[in-house]
């Protein structure tokens, strides 16, 4: 058995939600997977959207009875242009309905926050990332970030993705992505920070 192993698993919702993102049936098999297996931690990543927001807390309080389990939350980063994809009906969907704007952004800020305080211990998002991640602070950030530095994203042809893992034409102005603003909490020497770093959440 090799020791530490730690799983990152995308669900983006209850059941029906996460099958609409998704795919159809994905959410039991992701479930299923989870109980047959040795893993030592799960850590859920859940990407916020319009879609989902409403089902946020529905979704943790289910996440958080499984044994060994966190979750970490993102927000949509859109992209600066959408095209249309061959057999992928969902681009318009992206293009007008997922992403927030600069006042939505905020608020969901507020709401991950308070889901921390509803569950203890179980969400991994520092609360200086989160702050980091509001309106004052997103786009100082984003111009400074080193994930194409530090990352290797690669596409279903194992081609590299530039500059991170949503590829090229990111809107890297309404990042959501955790780790820029982790990362950069943990060089302001924020604890909490630090203490997900040295858990090898990374």
């Amino acid at each position: 058995k090799i020791a530490n192993q730690n799983v990152y698993i995308s669900i983006d919702g209850p059941p029906a939600i996460h099958d609409y993102i998704r795919g159809k049936g994905v959410y039991q098999r992701v479930r299923e997977n989870i109980n047959k297996s040795k893993l030592d931690r799960v850590v859920f990543c859940c990407t916020v959207n319009k879609r989902n927001f409403a089902y946020l807390e529905e979704m943790t309080r289910e996440l958080a009875r499984i044994k060994n389990s966190d979750l970490i939350f993102a927000l949509f980063t859109p992209l600066k242009s959408y095209k249309k994809i061959a057999r992928y009906p969902y681009s318009d969907e992206q293009r007008a309905d997922l992403g927030f704007s600069w006042e939505e952004r905020d608020r969901v800020l507020e709401e991950i926050l308070r889901m921390k305080r509803l569950f203890p211990g179980y969400i991994l998002n520092p609360d200086k990332a989160i702050e980091l991640m509001g309106t004052k602070y997103t786009q100082d950030i984003t111009r400074n970030c080193n994930m194409p530095s530090r990352s290797l994203a690669l596409d279903v042809k194992l081609e590299r993705k530039l500059p991170c893992v949503v590829g090229t034409g990111v809107d890297c102005d309404y990042c959501g992505c955790f780790f820029p603003y982790v990362t950069k909490a943990l060089r302001l020497q924020d604890p909490e920070s630090l203490e997900f770093f040295q858990k090898g959440y990374h």
